[in-house]
């Protein structure tokens, strides 16, 4: 048998003994309540470690490179620096219905940098810098069953876990990785430079990645790609260096002798052109050189004839931006761009914060969140009630605002629901308690009521007397004219109401007026001035019945104003 066939043979017992115990694996072993008695659902699908499965192997990318590129390309790192500092000044805050879970998960959050000595906003950064610049991050957690306010849990495998005391980074460009046929991952070697290494399982690590491939184990780097750009910019602004070191002092050319007289020799040999050169030489900073006319002293410059480099760096520079998703404008270069177009042009990297933080969230969630509520005896599985997320901040405020302002107009418009409206500005289920304390209970309601008061509806201190109005009794003042239309002093407005409000409730020193005036009111109201209340109003119903026979072809005003005369010659 060759050596080939004996690999093969090999390779084939070792798939079948992986296949066995997978298979046994996944039989339904005796799950605590509290994941829901689901079991591990394995898969028999071969990933690319197929070829290297069961052996601690380097990760498809060397993320050594990014680690030197960033510690010296300034774009590269500055980039990083501003998504991580988006993250981290929108912050974050742990959401759930069950307080009592949200104030456990922060408990336990207090405790473990008590233990570790690493506050949790340290953690963050460790996290999104990683994630920014490789796509790729890893925690190791520490258990112990002592002096952690939780219990042991058992898992979808049937295996039983301590409760996590702690969580440290891990340098991903130091890791190894092991992992089965299918992609899994078994455990994690971290080697140093002294030849030393040290391993982790894979139950007490916890991957983070973003833009994996499907079959790879690591997520793939976006800056990746850009590395040999970097590279070449980097070498180019190395030869400008050298250019202008180069031509920074211009080259004198000394010319000795002419065609008539040429260089002499003098008695002790020495060539007239030596000793010109050697002078020269030894010559202090700003001395003055004098020669006759035999000898002529150029500058020689080389710009003319260097290639100009501006044009190169400059498309290298912009493949170098682009390839890092931001623009000229994040780095503070604004020349040609106007406030608009530069915020437009910076919604790209806003996006891929978003995106970042997202699935930060999803990782932190489920591989964090959830075994501590479980150590804590909750059952997030089962019992949505007892869920805990962590939500981070809103990265493109504005965006924001506007998506808020589009939301609550659709609930005005009565396009969706109250529930859909708390849903979509995502903000907690819509309560009878929360009705009683919305601003229409509050204070609109009580407004109107107080503002239609008068004797017949009295509210002898059932509103004027309540904390959360502004309004008392002697703010209202019932009064009215001879045509019914009744008038209340004008109440406190509060902002962006007075503009449309003067236009539909017209005010003047009586008071405010509840509807709006029209042509009709402006005309009674000039003829009450000058004709009895009750002649006024026999010769209104009269213009009331003949302008309902006109039909809407004839206004009120014009049927009234033919009839004019009546009210005049009636004595």
């Amino acid at each position: 048998m060759d050596i080939q066939s004996f690999i093969n043979e090999f390779d084939e017992k070792v798939a079948g003994l992986e296949r066995a115990l997978e298979d046994k694996g996944s039989m339904p072993a005796n799950i605590d309540t509290l994941n829901g008695g689901i079991v591990k659902v394995r898969t028999k699908v071969r990933s690319y470690s197929h070829r290297n499965r069961s052996q601690f192997t380097k990760p498809e990318y060397d993320f050594s490179r990014i680690v030197v590129a960033e510690h010296g390309e300034a774009l590269l790192a500055q980039s990083v620096k501003k998504k991580v500092n988006r993250v981290l000044c929108a912050g974050w805050e742990f959401t759930g219905l069950n307080n009592d879970a949200v104030e456990y998960v922060k408990m336990r959050i207090r405790l473990m940098e008590h233990a570790t000595e690493t506050p949790w906003f340290q953690m963050m950064s460790y996290l999104f810098k990683d994630l920014f610049s490789q796509q790729n991050h890893m925690w190791v957690a520490v258990r112990s069953s002592k002096k952690v306010p939780g219990a042991p849990y058992k898992t979808n495998t049937g295996a039983t876990r301590q409760p996590v005391a702690g969580y440290f980074p891990l340098p991903f460009e130091t890791l190894k990785l092991k992992n089965k046929g299918n992609g899994e991952l078994i455990s994690v070697m971290q080697t140093f430079a002294d030849g030393n290494h040290q391993e982790f399982p894979a139950s007490n690590v916890i991957h983070f990645f973003a833009n994996r491939r499907v079959g790879f184990t690591v997520g793939m780097p976006d800056v990746y790609p850009s590395l040999e750009d970097i590279s070449l910019l980097r070498h180019l602004e190395d030869l400008v260096q050298e250019l202008i070191e180069t031509n920074l002092f211009p080259i004198y050319h000394i010319k000795v002798g002419t065609e008539t007289a040429r260089p002499r020799t003098g008695p002790d040999g020495k060539n007239e052109v030596d000793i010109v050169k050697r002078k020269v030489e030894y010559m202090p900073p700003g001395a003055v050189y004098v020669s006759d006319y035999r000898q002529e002293v150029k500058a020689v410059s080389q710009q003319n004839q260097a290639v100009n480099m501006e044009s190169y760096l400059n498309y290298f520079k912009a493949r170098v931006i682009a390839g890092l998703g931001m623009t000229a404008m994040d780095f503070g270069d604004g020349s040609g761009t106007s406030r608009s177009n530069a915020s437009t042009m910076s919604k790209n990297m806003m996006l891929d914060i978003e995106a970042m933080s997202i699935v930060a969230e999803q990782f932190l969630n489920f591989y964090v969140i959830r075994p501590m509520l479980m150590e804590g005896g909750y059952s997030p599985i089962e019992n949505t009630f007892d869920n805990v997320e962590i939500k981070f901040g809103v990265i493109d405020r504005e965006e924001k605002r506007a998506s808020e302002n589009h939301i609550s107009q659709m609930f005005h418009n009565n396009v969706i629901t109250m529930e859909e409206t708390r849903k979509k500005l995502g903000e907690s289920p819509w309560t009878d308690d929360s009705f009683d304390r919305s601003h229409q209970k509050m204070f609109s309601e009580p407004k109107i009521m107080i503002t239609n008061y008068s004797p017949e509806k009295p509210f002898d201190g059932i509103l004027s007397d309540l904390p959360v109005s502004n309004f008392s009794k002697k703010d209202v003042i019932p009064s009215g004219n001879s045509l019914g239309a009744s008038y209340t002093k004008d109440p406190k407005l509060e902002r962006g109401e007075k503009s449309s409000r003067g236009r539909n409730e017209p005010s003047n020193q009586h008071g405010r007026r509840v509807t709006a005036k029209t042509t009709r009111d402006m005309l009674l109201d000039e003829l009450a001035l000058k004709h009895e209340a009750e002649k006024l109003e026999t010769w209104t119903e009269l213009v009331d019945a003949r302008a309902s026979l006109t039909g809407e072809e004839v206004s009120w005003c014009s049927v009234a104003e033919t009839l004019l005369w009546r009210l005049e010659n009636e004595h």
